[in-house]
């Protein structure tokens, strides 16, 4: 056979169900294209539906020496089998889009009737109510977090222009702090913009983590996510002090060039100390916002990592220390380091209050939680009621009000939510430009309005003024994302309107083979950077929607790790409302009893727990209400911020009013969040069945004396003495 190298056109059949297509293993592929060095096959199939993802195994009978395609990332597994995934920007498909797949794999002197390659695809289908555009904006915006990356890149790095950078940081005080992002289209690790950007990112990935479920990005978060919080544990190796930057503003700025390159041109990168060994205390800003970095990682990455999660709480409990012990900004303790203005802190209350807030949720049912937020409280009590002017990595008094009122439900952070929230609706104190963004300020003005945008959308999360602030979120991300009329993205790689000069250095630099050098005159030279540095958020318009697509412009064409936290959040929570709408929409016909009979809409479920949320409108006045939640397979836990739980076997819960939530009126909105812990169950085979009893008001009930009883009575159980029963409600 000569070695003419053919191409065999796949005419696929699918066989398998679940999302799983598997092709050619049971020998049918012919092998006409077989020549004794290599064989290639093309793959061209019909995408049966909406995907968001897609992952691939490609498996051979005998060895091979390697295979190569232009349409995926690979792994190899062994000299048989080999791993593929979709490539950044080739994930999102739509139903009847052509899926190709070109490869070669490279063997010796195999024979060929006895060489059959074996091909099986999952598909990360997308949510029935799944938007393409916000979907895709999302798995855009976590490329461009891999592509901040600093230090040595993993094997799975999917950002083809980029690879290992400052290997050496810390190595000037003797530690190994590489890793981290670089801070925007620089290349500074600015630890108080870096560890905002962080937990901004956790926020969305807790409270909207159904969203990025549904659309198959919840596991590229994780991934995302784990490359700041290793380099923050980095920063804390030694538990009396945290290195707090790495790199010098003024001199990293005179520098135009790559990443890759600054070790061997010798760029200083001197490393920042608080705590020991910094020349005065101060600090409390850029170690608080770490520890509740590292607080709500915790949370995260509890059930699917246990050991990663309780690394991060106890290095969250020592650096809040720390903190508490350095009580002031980190500008008089690094004035050279944060010299340049965007560097600079106003508070430091602020990040400790965060701080607090996301440790006591960490130790949720503990004694530590109440001590946490009463500590919370505290450092924000006499600042609750002064101006918030907006959200973003210096002031985070929205956030620490949105963790207040999720855990404690007093009026007084929802009030404070929705001042600062209505500020920024249609006709209050922020203006609007023309074509709809609410316009704080000129220096990156997406990133205000998206902030905004994304508080709102956790604000009417915990149901507080639900229509009005997803409207707002909305238009706001539309906006951004060239949704409007007369508009245009934002977003770079998004769509033809996209940003293509964003001020990005390492987008802006040629690669080595097609440049050796890059320097100021790539800064300043008049065309398109040759990277695509998919779903940055660029800085934005002015304040009449003027915006040109200058690399120079680092006010409007800027890009940050900030800029796209709250954005991406925002985006996760637009999803999330979508889902929970349609959810909501089902829930009506299983009142008081729901899910029973299997009808249940499984939104969350992710083979290690099922999260769901039942909403219900009361009927009838009610002082208290009973439920049993039941399983028809075996569960671990069962969690709820919602009732008292008691756990009657492995797949029954008895859940109970708590106290002060048990009365409510005709018309009252009930709801129940919760999560139940499992391990591997198949989706069609789980059956949720809640049902709830109601102990309705008496018609000439008065709510005034009905609360008044119900509390009488809650102080007799407070005033208890001795080991207290399973359904103490006093926690």
């Amino acid at each position: 056979m000569d070695r003419v190298q053919k191409y065999l056109l796949v005419a696929l059949v699918w066989i398998a169900a679940n999302g799983v297509m598997v092709y050619g293993c049971d020998g049918s592929i012919t092998s006409s294209n077989f020549n004794f060095i290599s064989y290639n096959g093309k793959i061209k199939l019909t995408v049966p539906q909406d995907i968001v993802g897609w992952d691939a195994t490609l498996t051979f009978t005998h060895r091979t020496t390697s295979l190569r395609t232009n349409d995926a990332v690979v792994r190899k597994l062994s000299n048989k089998v080999y791993s593929l995934t979709n490539k950044d920007g080739e994930g999102v498909m739509a139903a009847g889009d052509i899926f190709y797949l070109d490869f070669t794999v490279n063997l010796n002197g195999i024979d060929v009737d006895g060489f059959i390659p074996c091909f099986e695809i999952t598909y990360d289908y997308a949510a029935t109510t799944y938007d393409s555009n916000y979907a895709l904006a999302i798995e855009y915006s976590f490329l461009f977090y891999e592509a901040q990356r600093s230090g040595v890149l993993p094997v799975d790095n999917r950002i083809a222009w980029r690879g290992d950078s400052s290997e050496n940081d810390g190595s000037d005080v003797g530690l190994d702090l590489s890793g981290g992002w670089h801070d925007a289209g620089d290349h500074v690790k600015f630890g108080l913009p870096m560890s905002a950007a962080t937990t901004m990112l956790l926020h969305g990935l807790i409270f909207f983590g159904d969203a990025y479920q549904m659309i198959g990005q919840y596991d590229e978060g994780l991934r995302q996510i784990r490359w700041p919080l290793d380099y923050f544990m980095k920063c804390h190796q030694l538990t009396d002090r945290f290195y707090a930057q790495v790199g010098n503003g003024t001199i990293d700025h005179n520098h135009w060039g790559r990443p890759e390159e600054m070790d061997e041109q010798n760029i200083a990168r001197p490393s920042y100390v608080l705590g020991a060994g910094a020349s005065t205390s101060g600090g409390a800003d850029v170690m608080g916002e770490t520890a509740a970095a590292f607080a709500a990682g915790s949370i995260l990455f509890k059930t699917s990592d246990p050991n990663y999660s309780n690394h991060l709480l106890n290095n969250a409990t020592s650096l809040y220390q720390l903190a508490k012990n350095n009580e002031d900004t980190y500008n008089n303790a690094l004035p050279e380091g944060v010299s340049l203005l965007m560097a600079r802190s106003s508070s430091w209350e602020d990040e400790m209050a965060l701080a607090a807030a996301w440790l006591a949720l960490a130790h949720q049912g503990t004694t530590e939680e109440t001590t946490y937020l009463t500590e919370s409280q505290n450092y924000l009590k006499d600042d609750f009621e002064h101006y918030m002017w907006t959200l973003d990595w210096n002031d985070k008094r929205g956030l620490v009000n949105f963790l207040l009122y999720h855990q404690l439900q007093d009026s007084r952070f929802s009030g404070n939510l929705e001042t600062f929230i209505g500020r920024w609706l249609p006709g209050n104190d922020v203006p609007y430009t023309p074509l709809g963004l609410a316009f704080r300020l000129g220096w990156g003005s997406n990133r205000y309005a998206a902030n905004a945008a994304f508080l709102s959308l956790l604000a009417a999360s915990e149901g507080i003024n639900e229509q009005a602030y997803r409207d707002f979120a909305k238009s706001q991300i539309d906006y951004m994302l060239g949704l409007v009329n007369g508009g245009r993205s934002y977003v770079v790689g998004f769509d033809s309107s996209s940003p293509k000069r964003a001020h990005h250095r390492a987008a802006s630099c040629p690669l080595p083979e097609d440049d050796a050098t890059c320097n100021w005159a790539d800064f300043h030279d008049d065309v398109d950077n040759p990277n695509t540095l998919y779903g940055a958020l660029v800085g934005g318009p002015d304040a009449n929607d003027l915006y040109i697509d200058e690399r120079t412009d680092f006010t409007k064409n800027g890009v940050s790790c900030d800029y796209n936290a709250g954005f991406t959040g925002a985006l996760a929570g637009i999803q999330y409302e979508l889902q929970l709408l349609a959810s909501s929409d089902n829930l009506a016909s299983f009142y008081p009893v729901y899910g029973c009979d299997g009808s249940i809409n499984v939104l969350g479920f992710y083979f290690t727990s099922y999260d769901e949320r039942i909403k219900l409108t009361i009927s009838q006045d009610i002082v208290g209400w009973d439920a049993t939640l039941m399983f028809n397979h075996s569960t671990n836990s069962l969690q709820d911020n919602d009732a008292v739980v008691t756990k009657l076997s492995n797949k029954v819960y008895s859940l109970t009013n708590k106290d002060r939530e048990g009365v409510m009126a005709a018309g009252d909105k009930f709801r129940l969040d919760f999560t139940v812990n499992l391990n591997g169950i198949d989706v069609d085979g789980f059956i949720p069945c809640f049902e709830i009893t109601y102990d309705y008001a008496a018609t000439t009930y008065d709510s005034k004396y009905a609360l008044a009883i119900e509390y009488s009575f809650l102080f007799y159980k407070a005033q208890r003495s001795g080991v207290l029963p399973a359904d103490n409600r006093i926690p």
